[in-house]
């Protein structure tokens, strides 16, 4: 299910591009509940219900099904998404897409025959407002820095699973 291809050395940087190399996070016909963290460029087309935080490109593709809370870098939406949607840099939601909720984001570009139900906000999503959600929320990796006593712990009582996936060079 996760394929990576490698990448020359002048390929690598942090964040993606839409001509970059994605990771099928969750494939066609692939239903998910819970919280889900990427890191790079990842695609969606299965069905997600919960929280998805991703640092890099997200493309969630015509067959996609997502109800939920939804903080990003930068999206490219073709598929079906019913929720609150933040992004730092931009929202694209193109021809097939079908957005219900709300939109912050500093740029949005509708294309023509895209629906969109629902409120924007044209603002910026600070970068202190994606870490948070990736350092309160994302589940603890040997490779990352331990949290100190005074940063906010996930709450006993959440009881979706966490998936994280890492694609960086």
């Amino acid at each position: 299910m996760f394929s990576e291809q490698k990448r020359s050395p002048a390929s690598k940087r942090r964040g993606a591009s839409a001509g970059g190399v994605a990771v099928t996070i969750l494939a066609s016909g692939c239903h998910f509940e819970g919280k889900l963290y990427c890191k790079g460029a990842s695609r969606i087309g299965g069905r997600i219900q919960g929280k998805v935080v991703s640092e890099g490109l997200l493309i969630i593709e015509e067959e996609a099904r997502v109800e939920a809370d939804i903080v990003v870098d930068e999206v490219i939406v073709l598929g079906k998404i019913n929720g609150k949607l933040r992004a730092h840099k931009r929202i694209e939601l193109r021809e097939s897409s079908h957005f219900q909720g709300e939109i912050i984001t500093p740029a949005l570009v509708i294309r023509e025959g895209a629906r969109f139900d629902g409120q924007s906000t044209m603002s910026e999503v600070s970068n202190s407002e994606l870490s948070t959600s990736l350092r309160s929320d994302s589940p603890r990796q040997a490779h990352e820095p331990q949290l100190s006593a005074a940063d906010p712990q996930p709450s006993a009582s959440d009881k979706m699973p966490d998936v994280s996936i890492i694609n960086s060079a």
